[in-house]
């Protein structure tokens, strides 16, 4: 799990590095923030609505709610 987490991070931060000065020049500097805010905020919503809860429950109980 951690090697996901630290592999994801890192995509993250190349694909912000890859494409920052781009956005700066099309949208401005502060509608390159807003553009990554909202992407921020879309990714909460979508984990909050498809990644189940963990805490609490067994490894049998997890698999059944991931293979619903």
């Amino acid at each position: 799990g951690n090697a996901v987490a630290a592999t994801a991070g890192w995509l993250g931060n190349l694909v912000v590095s890859l494409t920052f000065l781009s956005l700066i020049d099309a949208l401005g500097e502060s509608g390159t923030f807003a553009l990554y805010g909202a992407i921020g905020i879309a990714s909460v919503i979508f984990i909050r609505a498809r990644v189940p809860e963990t805490k609490g429950r067994t490894l049998e109980e997890i698999q059944a709610a991931i293979t619903r």
